[in-house]
């Protein structure tokens, strides 16, 4: 991992003591989540309106909203800290399971 990676970690565990106990993967994700989609803001209510990731969360960490092109999107968001992969069928997996979500929530009556 990155030093700036591990000084953004610190920074949020360090500023937000509420989360400082999440385990590295899931800080990592909420970094992801300031800088690819919130402009580098964050805020403790950001944490507790986005981070879903857990068991049976079909591949999605995060959720969030978007505006492109004066449309608002729901986006799901899947962040991996990993250090290496064995295969591209690991790769693969990853993505297939949270295709299958989506395809899930778009056919489906129970969400």
């Amino acid at each position: 991992m990155s030093d700036y990676i591990k000084s953004e970690i610190k920074a949020l565990k360090q500023d937000y003591p509420r989360i400082s106990g999440l385990k590295q993967e899931y800080l990592f994700s909420l970094v992801c989540l300031r800088y690819f989609f919130n402009d580098g803001r964050f805020e403790y209510s950001t944490y507790q309106d986005s981070f879903v990731d857990g068991r049976d969360d079909g591949g999605i960490d995060l959720i969030t909203t978007n505006e492109i092109e004066s449309q608002d999107l729901v986006v799901l968001i899947q962040s991996k800290m990993i250090t290496s992969i064995s295969d591209s069928q690991d790769l693969i997996n990853v993505f297939t399971k949270m295709h299958q979500t989506v395809e899930d929530f778009k056919n489906s009556d129970k969400y």
